[in-house]
């Protein structure tokens, strides 16, 4: 199913930009945003990325440290808003986990959105939408949460799916 086609494209490229490396690594957020995007987006993309992994290195402080950082996005779902044989705009539904060991977990609901071109034979990013919240289920917790630090630990024993 093409719609399917352009709805896992989007995925792939929101899960590829929730790595811990593209922190402070600038030559891997370009390969990361070059994989997904349209050529004639990557000049936009580009800048846009490095001001907001350089917010979150700041912010976070971990990878300035050398910390670990946590760092992952799962996809839950999507919904095509619009679809053509050349360009597609799609919702997905994801959470995201970011965690170091100084700062207590977080997981972030949110819906995503993108236009997609069809260039080069495959489904490419032209363009990210604003996130909007949710949606956000109740979350049950434990009595007792892990320190950060052990979280941290925790969660870096796993390796992710690839999506």
């Amino acid at each position: 199913d093409p719609r399917e086609g352009a709805a896992r494209s989007a995925a792939q490229a929101l899960s590829s930009l929730a790595d811990p490396r593209l922190l402070t690594n600038r030559e891997a957020r370009r390969a990361a945003v070059a994989a997904f995007s349209a050529p004639n987006y990557r000049a936009e993309l580009n800048p846009l990325f490095d001001r907001t992994y350089a917010y979150l290195t700041q912010i976070l402080e971990a990878p300035r440290r050398g910390g670990g950082v946590v760092l992952q996005m799962t996809p839950l779902g999507y919904r095509v808003e619009a679809f053509s044989s050349r360009r597609a705009t799609v919702a997905i539904w994801q959470v995201t986990l970011l965690a170091t060991p100084e700062r207590a977990p977080i997981a972030a609901w949110s819906t995503s959105r993108a236009e997609l071109v069809w260039s080069g034979g495959r489904w490419r990013v032209k363009r990210f939408g604003t996130d909007t919240p949710g949606p956000v289920p109740s979350v049950t917790a434990p009595a007792a949460t892990a320190a950060p630090a052990d979280f941290v630990a925790a969660a870096q024993a796993f390796s992710p799916f690839a999506p």
